[in-house]
């Protein structure tokens, strides 16, 4: 599949064990993690992938230092197994709205991973039940993104949770309204995802009732949020137009 995946993995491994999974995904058949990829049934190396360590916790110095030691750790390790490792992509999984935006502790987090160019971004969870958690949504990005440039960082910014708890024509349209959004943020905004992607009919124990795509055994349908989805995936991509001037046109001098 022709997809960027992501490991989110919990703020509490260590950092060899980081080091262990780069070597377990991407290392040759000499490395000791990656004779046991073989031996576990996969012969080849895996496709990189995005790590994203932690998960809506709060923004903390030993966050911080989780973060910045496991990247650490696995852009080591696949400098030791010959990877290159500008391959390698991270992801901060801590919480990041209004009130933790511009803090000392936020900015120590960019700081202390500015050294990873682009390649690490934040995850910044956003609301799509109504017009006004879409509001928020986006000043919340755009906070982060004066945030990012005040301290000279080349950080990105990413949703991985595209949250609501409808999947009616309201969420549908704050879906397009979102997409519109990051296609303006050009190179500083690499990858949204949304939430839910399947859902059971009439089986959702969370509260969380956001199917794009609804399934019963004998059937599959698309909800209004997934309509909207449809559509914005089949007109993504970049349009050329061919242009052809054949013949001088006279632009007088104001």
């Amino acid at each position: 599949l022709n997809v960027t995946a992501v490991v989110t993995l919990n703020n509490e491994e260590t950092a060899d064990d980081l080091g262990d999974l780069i070597e377990y995904a991407h290392g040759s058949q000499d490395t000791l993690w990656g004779r046991q990829r073989i031996i576990d049934g996969r012969l080849h190396t895996y496709k990189p992938f995005v790590v994203e360590i932690g998960n809506e916790q709060s923004v903390t110095d030993t966050f911080v230092r989780q973060v910045s030691e496991g990247a650490s750790a696995m852009v080591t390790r696949a400098l030791s197994i010959g990877m290159d490792e500008n391959l390698l992509r991270f992801a901060i999984g801590g919480w990041l709205d209004m009130a933790q935006i511009n803090t000392a502790v936020c900015d120590r987090m960019v700081n202390a991973t500015k050294w990873l160019g682009s390649r690490i971004m934040w995850d910044v969870h956003v609301g799509g039940e109504g017009p006004s958690d879409a509001d928020h949504g986006i000043a919340v990005l755009d906070m982060a993104i004066k945030m990012l440039d005040r301290l000279g960082s080349s950080m990105n910014l990413a949703v991985f949770e595209e949250n609501a708890q409808t999947h009616d024509v309201t969420r549908g349209l704050n879906r397009a309204r979102y997409a519109n959004y990051y296609a303006s943020l050009s190179q500083r905004f690499v990858l949204s995802t949304t939430v839910n992607g399947l859902q059971v009919f009439g089986h959702n124990d969370n509260g969380w009732d956001q199917g794009m795509v609804f399934l019963t055994p004998d059937s599959v349908w698309l909800s209004p949020y997934g309509f909207a989805q449809a559509m914005i995936a089949s007109a993504f991509g970049t349009v050329i137009l061919h242009v052809e001037n054949d013949e001088a046109v006279a632009v007088p001098m104001l």
